[in-house]
């Protein structure tokens, strides 16, 4: 067996992605996980080795989410019902960020009015979001049905129901403060919760209208299924 450490692209395992792994150093802890998925290589590329055009390797979309927890529930989302196409779903880390990340994104692809990225990279937000953000976007060249802003300001009102009773052996709606997601006298971090729907969705799952009918529908004309 063979290790090779690199902060370069050009080592990176493209044909077997379960040979590549991150390695990332928390305080005293050092912490080693294998690439499970294109969107793992994605946040490899995008984050970690370079914010070229190169690195992106051309995917069908790209996703501009506000946080973590919507980066791995729309990132399974498309790995379950798309698995043979390339979607970038790029995680802003709060909405005063997706501007700067959608203005790195265009820089990368030239003239965004004559890419043929112009319908093809989207921005998600919740309901809140900061003043003047959604203008701000369309103004910088992304088309205004490509910005998706949820009725409901969380991307935890958008997990499935039949997954959430699951979870808190409940049907009532989640009550959410702060951090913190509650129903049933039960109650998780966002972090936790994400972590715990994600490991339960499947193609046979039941997803939000809001969500088929706002989002997934402006992704598939874009992706080989």
């Amino acid at each position: 067996m063979s290790i090779l450490a690199t902060h370069s692209t050009i080592f990176i395992d493209r044909y077997s992605i379960k040979n590549n792994y991150f390695v990332e150093k928390k305080g005293d802890f050092i912490d080693v996980k294998r690439v499970e998925s294109i969107s793992d290589i994605n946040k490899i590329h995008f984050f970690l080795l370079g914010n070229r055009l190169e690195t992106l390797y051309m995917p069908s979309a790209i996703i501009i989410v506000e946080g973590q927890c919507d980066h791995k529930y729309i990132s399974r989302l498309m790995e379950i019902h798309y698995p043979d196409s390339n979607i970038s779903v790029i995680p802003a880390n709060g909405d005063s960020r997706i501007k700067e990340i959608f203005n790195l994104t265009k820089n990368l692809l030239g003239d965004i009015q004559k890419s043929p990225y112009k319908d093809r990279i989207f921005a998600v937000l919740d309901r809140i979001h900061g003043k003047g953000l959604t203008a701000s976007l369309e103004s910088m060249g992304l088309p205004k049905e490509n910005i998706v802003v949820w009725n409901k300001n969380g991307i935890e009102y958008y997990y499935p129901d039949s997954v959430l009773q699951q979870i808190f052996n409940s049907n009532n709606e989640i009550v959410i403060e702060n951090d913190v997601v509650k129903m049933n006298g039960l109650e998780y971090t966002k972090n936790d919760l994400v972590d715990l729907v994600v490991g339960k969705l499947t193609i046979e799952t039941r997803l939000p209208d809001e969500l088929k009918k706002e989002f997934m529908v402006l992704i598939e004309p874009h992706v080989s299924i």
